[in-house]
């Protein structure tokens, strides 16, 4: 056993220079004089010895070798450039499309802190050991995050910016690319300057580094999957959950219980970050994963915390550690406002553990797991924020497997919201406008979504749907077959004229659609779908 000042003293480094290599093995010290494992601090010695010593990796596996598969360096084009982030804390609201919004007044939120983690300019300033280096590996977990906020603690005392290199990143999920984006956030609220090195065109694409604003406009103009959102209002939080759900309901034909589920603790979760944690905003990832069929969602903000929102509020709850405060926010009937709203937590548990699913919540140094694996500890090494525990919220749900909410609540029936109403016109019909769907009319893949987003709106309770056509002027063959050739295979001709009806067609589509249902079903002449006479 050796202290971290005798291994510094025998490398001839700066004891904060050992520090930063053990943390990146995973190991935080809490002083100097902590002690050192001796294979440790060998294999410490054997990384420092070559020269790097202001490196500051990600990498928290146990050996501290680099990832093998490392991508190839011709897909690294964006790795050549630095992106410095040099904008103050409080300046600007997030950036939307690569460009920033001007200012805007708000009662909720008059100065917004920058969501814009990086500048749009690029430069190549020198690699110093001025710079404090976090460079993961992967981006997988929410402990991948850990060397980050390590490295804005010191931050905080050296006043040395963080240099962020991702050019080394392999894997990267929404329950690690979320919390960065909080944590990068943070960091800039303390006014530390942070640069960001080697972003591949994928993590570029994904937002990592530019999280958009989750306003309407721009919700309704890119991807809703794979895509890091900032929401910094109720409303925000609300439409990024609208969006949510008709992700899943095009992504796949989901089992009972799945969309009202989504919908009843989405939003609960999402509007924690202004009932409860303090924070400006909040963070959201989410990808479809498993062909099809699993929703892998993060929503992460660096607010006070679960802890500190129990000591805060007027609850009975005095939770004495991280994770106390995690344990007791998943129990029925508690909430940190002290009366009985918002008990997202626990409905959120419950219907995990009810789908088979998983969901991790961390917050300071703790974490808890439930679902079938169910885990949880505090870890004292965790480095944490100076008054920001925040929550990070790992979920994952399976499509397949159905969700009785009744039983998963203890055979109380909730008050479900479902957005029914919506489809519904002035004479009560349910009704799904085909020129609405964003995938248009042409290929196979965006007809399997709308065939699941029509499946999924009539489990909902919708039993009998109209199909409006009104606007279509053509449709590819193969969208025919694949939404209403394999409707009707699935019903059969009696069950899909009792389901569904269809309006708007002109005598092209009209023609089509019959041709598809023809083909489909082996027949030289099936029963024509007819439009229904005009009034």
């Amino acid at each position: 056993m050796t202290t971290v000042s005798e291994l510094a003293k025998r490398l001839g480094l700066p004891a904060n220079e050992v520090l930063r290599e053990l943390a990146r093995h995973g190991s935080y010290p809490k002083a100097k004089s902590s002690r050192v494992d001796a294979a440790l601090a060998q294999k410490v010695a054997s990384k420092l010895q070559p020269a790097e010593g202001s490196d500051f990796s990600g990498d928290t596996g146990d050996t501290g070798e680099p990832d093998a598969k490392s991508r190839d360096s011709s897909q690294q084009t964006a790795g050549s450039q630095d992106q410095p982030d040099d904008l103050p804390a409080v300046q600007r609201p997030a950036v939307v499309g690569g460009s920033s919004l001007t200012e805007e007044a708000s009662s909720h939120h008059p100065v917004r802190t920058t969501v814009k983690l990086s500048g749009d300019r690029q430069s190549q300033p020198a690699r110093t050991p001025d710079h404090l280096l976090y460079a993961p590996d992967n981006l997988a977990k929410a402990s991948d995050i850990r060397p980050l906020v390590a490295a804005a603690r010191q931050a905080e005392i050296s006043k040395r910016p963080i240099l962020i290199d991702l050019s080394q990143v392999g894997n990267f999920w929404p329950n690690a690319c979320a919390p960065l984006a909080a944590v990068v956030q943070a960091i800039k609220a303390q006014g530390v300057d942070t640069v960001f090195r080697g972003a591949t065109p994928v993590l570029e694409a994904a937002r990592v580094r530019n999280p958009l604003e989750a306003d309407r406009a721009t919700l309704s103009s890119h991807r809703i999957e794979n895509t890091v959102w900032a929401y910094f209002s109720e409303s925000q939080a609300s439409a990024l959950a609208d969006e949510i759900v008709g992700l899943v309901r095009r992504s796949a034909e989901v089992a009972a219980g799945v969309q009202e589920s989504l919908n009843l603790c989405l939003y609960e979760v999402l509007d924690n970050v202004f009932q409860h944690s303090e924070a400006e905003c909040g963070f959201l990832m989410a990808t479809v994963t498993g062909q099809g069929k699993r929703l892998a969602l993060a929503v992460a903000d660096m607010g006070i915390g679960v802890r500190e929102s129990f000591m805060k509020s007027t609850s009975r709850y005095r939770p004495k550690s991280h994770f106390d405060a995690l344990t007791i926010a998943v129990q029925s009937g508690v909430t940190s406002t002290g009366d009985k709203r918002g008990q997202g937590l626990f409905l959120l548990s419950e219907m995990v553990r009810d789908n088979g699913g998983r969901l991790e919540l961390t917050s300071g140094r703790a974490y808890l797991r439930t679902g079938n694996r169910p885990d949880g500890r505090e870890l004292d090494s965790v480095p944490i924020f100076k008054d920001r525990a925040g929550l990070f919220v790992d979920w994952q749900l399976d499509f397949r497997n159905p969700v009785n909410l009744h039983d998963a609540l203890g055979g109380t029936a909730p008050v479900i919201f479902t957005d029914l109403e919506n489809f519904e016109n002035d004479s009560g019909e349910h009704v799904i406008k085909i020129a609405d769907h964003e995938g248009g009319t042409g290929s196979r893949r965006a007809a399997s979504e709308l065939r699941n987003y029509i499946l999924n709106v009539r489990t909902l309770g919708a039993h009998r749907l109209v199909l409006d056509f009104e606007g279509v002027a053509m449709v590819g063959a193969s969208f025919s077959d694949e939404v209403v050739g394999k409707l009707v295979e699935g019903f059969g001709i009696v069950g899909f004229m009792r389901a569904f009806e269809f309006r708007g067609m002109n005598p092209t589509v009209e023609t089509l659609v019959n041709r598809s249902v023809e083909l489909r079903m082996g027949k030289e002449n099936p029963p024509a779908i007819r439009r229904p006479p005009k009034a």
